[in-house]
């Protein structure tokens, strides 16, 4: 059969939406699973701190994390996985760990108050991390600074004990430094 050039290629006949999904799933997991293979792992902590940085800017700014953000993030983190500390185990543990203490608060108090976008992060880093000191030391730093920066919030007046702060930025800030750490350290 043959298509004129004018139609896009999802009008082609089983060339719709859940193939070019799939073609994007297997592309992102074999581009994760080609730079683990091939790049220095510098290289590796430089995307994900570019994601994180990205994952910051949009719950900062939006108070969201998009997926257009974090789900091609973990689908390459998972390719890549075989280079995680620890290895794919530790990242698989690491990555369930995360996303089930984020998922807590989501549970306990609603979507309004915690979002999902935080468990999709949590997972990524946990995939990126593994199940390490690294992720305790990213974890200790996100929660940390988010108190501090909560508590000056609310002595300056500007917050109050109800208040709630985007949690992304916090996250992305011990992740991000944990994962310079590891490349000034390597």
């Amino acid at each position: 059969m043959r298509v004129p050039r004018s139609q896009p290629i999802t009008a082609l006949p089983g060339a719709g939406q859940p193939v070019l999904r799939l073609a994007l799933i297997l592309g992102l997991l074999g581009m994760g699973y080609l730079s683990a293979n091939f790049l220095p792992r510098a290289f590796l902590y430089v995307l994900y701190v570019a994601v994180l940085a990205a994952a910051a800017y949009f719950d900062f700014r939006e108070r969201r994390v998009p997926n257009i953000v974090s789900y091609p993030a973990i689908l390459f983190a998972l390719g890549a996985m075989q280079r995680t500390p620890g290895g794919w185990q530790s990242a698989l543990l690491g990555a369930l760990i995360a996303a089930a203490i984020m998922l807590a608060p989501v549970l306990i108090y609603g979507a309004q108050r915690a979002g999902i976008g935080d468990v999709k992060l949590a997972l990524f880093i946990g995939l990126v991390l593994g199940l390490t000191s690294a992720l305790f030391w990213a974890a200790l730093i996100a929660f940390a600074t988010a108190a501090i920066v909560g508590l000056i919030g609310v002595i300056l007046g500007r917050l109050t004990f109800k208040s709630s702060l985007a949690f992304g930025p916090f996250m992305a800030l011990g992740a991000g430094g944990v994962l310079a750490y590891l490349m000034l350290s390597a």
